[in-house]
């Protein structure tokens, strides 16, 4: 999906961080929403191999109808 929009995952996290800083309600109900589940035991730690699988969950997702792509075989 990003790759096709021509943005890489630095540009997202750049900008998820500077509407953070800003104290966007959207991300704010997004923390708000991790730490209760933080403090519900329901966040477990993440792997490496949970790190690259969630993204390449975002890396496929398909949030507009478009063709997903199939995750690597390896």
């Amino acid at each position: 999906m990003l790759l096709k929009r021509g943005v890489s995952m630095q540009e997202v996290f750049n900008r998820v961080a500077s509407m953070l800083c800003d104290g966007n309600p959207h991300m704010m109900k997004i923390i708000d929403d991790i730490e209760t589940e933080k403090k519900e035991k329901h966040i477990k730690q993440v792997t490496r191999s949970d790190s690259e699988t969630i993204f390449e969950l975002i890396e496929n997702s398909n949030p507009f109808g478009e063709t997903e792509r199939q995750p690597k075989n390896e």
